[in-house]
């Protein structure tokens, strides 16, 4: 009975969430210069200048 809720967990929160941060990595390492983005503050801009752990719009 515990695997079962333990696999059901699994198949439920954890795959989705991963599944999920792998999108995100794929969309931030595919950005490059120009492409516009929107922060999450609800910033509007143009990517200027990118490196391995930051971006400046």
């Amino acid at each position: 009975m515990m695997v079962v809720l333990f696999g059901l967990m699994y198949f439920m929160m954890i795959r989705p969430q991963m599944k999920r941060q792998k999108e995100l990595k794929k969309m931030i390492s595919e950005l490059a210069k120009g492409d516009e983005v929107i922060t999450t503050g609800g910033m509007v801009g143009r990517i200027d200048a990118m490196d391995e752990s930051f971006i400046s719009l």
